[in-house]
Order: structure tokens, then C-alpha cells, then sequence
């Protein structure tokens, strides 16, 4: 009987590592707005979006962008986890709540400790997004500005899914042009526009005033 007790015991050793669920592909911390460290592994189950951000970077700051992000987050958060981390040590605490509030992110966001997260993701520019899958393992990444189609696809094929967003961001994110910018792209305005512009070079050129009380003629 001990011997019957031994061998399950061994093959329970042998076993049990083999059939061990894969770890969290994402090592290390982030700090949170809260100053507490919080480990990636605790987004495992969800795909995750990582933004990575300074907040002096003026891409990062572009309203068009911010709001790309905001749409993502509406149409997906209830099946993808996002986060935005800095990897400019110079930001503080304040930094980065002031960015908050004025884009109003709504997921969560904090500080790359030691730059773990870029260091993995070889992150060289801001804003670069890294999107992994339920595991932590890398799927893609994207540094600076693209079309929302990009993101959209992307979340698509890694969630076996279709949706799709009306790029018609509110705060200046929408694609189409402003009024002024139709207007002079308007080839009847542009005619007008030229034609004046002759004008008065004509009239600043040769043009002069009538004289009303011009001199008596010599008889």
C-alpha cells in the first residue's frame, strides 16, 4: 500500500507541472494614481490596450487622437482591459491627473516603473500602443497617430469579432474637413479669391485717384 501511495504521489509531482496554466506574459509593476504598485498580471483574462504617453508630447495631447482613444474605450471596455502609463520620469502625480481630467480618461492610468513595460516592448516613441492578448503575449503594436480603423480591425481579429466605429468624434477628432477649409478648396472661390488679388496689385500698381480740380490749360 505505501508503495501504491509513493507512485501516485511521484506521478502527481510529474503531472501537475505539465498541465500548470501558462503565466502572465507581462512581467513587473505600474504605479497607479494612488501611488500603489499594481501588478499587469491583474488584467490577465481580458486583452489589454497599453498606451504609452508623456505628457509634454504633443501628439499625445492632440484632441483628435484623445478622442480615437475615448471611442475605443466606449466600444470595447466591456471586453477589452485599457491602460495608459508614462515613461517620462519627469512626470508627476499631478501631470498626469491634470491629463486625466482634461481628456477625460476614463480607464486606468499611472507611472511605467523603471520603464518595465517599454523596456519589454522596446517602446522608443509616445504615443506607441501595445495591445497583448487574454495572456499577456504581444499581438501588435502602433507608434504614433493612425486611422481608428487600425485599432478597430486589430481588436476584431484578436476578439473573432465585427464591429465598427463612425469616425465623428466630437472636440475636433472627426476626419472631415471644417468649413473653411471646403471654402478654399472651392475652385469658384479660389477664381474669385485670384481675381481680386489682380485687382489690387493692378490698382496699387498703376491705378491713381482722378484729379477733380485739375489745372486751367495755358492758352
Amino acid at each position: 500500500m505505501n508503495r501504491i501511495a509513493l507512485i501516485v504521489i511521484l506521478m502527481c509531482m510529474i503531472i501537475l507541472p505539465s498541465t500548470h496554466v501558462q503565466a502572465y506574459s507581462i512581467t513587473g509593476t505600474y504605479k497607479n494614481l494612488s501611488g500603489q504598485d499594481i501588478e499587469f498580471s491583474s488584467y490577465s483574462g481580458k486583452p489589454l490596450v497599453i498606451e504609452s504617453i508623456m505628457t509634454t508630447c504633443p501628439h499625445c495631447n492632440e484632441q483628435s487622437h484623445r478622442d480615437k482613444m475615448n471611442a475605443l474605450y466606449d466600444s470595447y471596455s466591456d471586453s477589452v482591459n485599457f491602460l495608459m502609463v508614462t515613461v517620462r520620469d519627469a512626470d508627476t502625480t499631478a501631470d498626469m491627473q491634470n491629463f486625466v481630467n482634461k481628456y477625460s480618461i476614463r480607464w486606468h492610468a499611472g507611472f511605467d516603473n523603471n520603464n518595465e513595460m517599454a523596456k519589454q516592448f522596446a517602446v522608443t516613441g509616445t504615443p506607441t500602443m501595445v495591445l497583448v492578448d487574454a495572456k499577456g503575449l504581444f499581438v501588435n503594436k502602433w507608434v504614433g497617430g493612425h486611422d481608428i480603423n487600425v485599432y478597430v480591425s486589430a481588436l476584431n481579429e484578436l476578439l473573432s469579432q465585427d464591429r465598427t466605429i463612425q469616425n465623428t468624434f466630437s472636440g475636433g477628432g472627426t476626419d472631415e474637413p471644417s468649413v473653411i477649409e471646403r471654402l478654399f478648396t472651392n475652385p469658384i472661390f479660389q477664381a474669385v479669391l485670384l481675381l481680386l488679388v489682380v485687382i489690387m496689385i493692378y490698382v496699387r500698381s498703376f491705378g491713381s485717384k482722378p484729379d477733380l480740380n485739375p489745372p486751367p490749360k495755358s492758352k
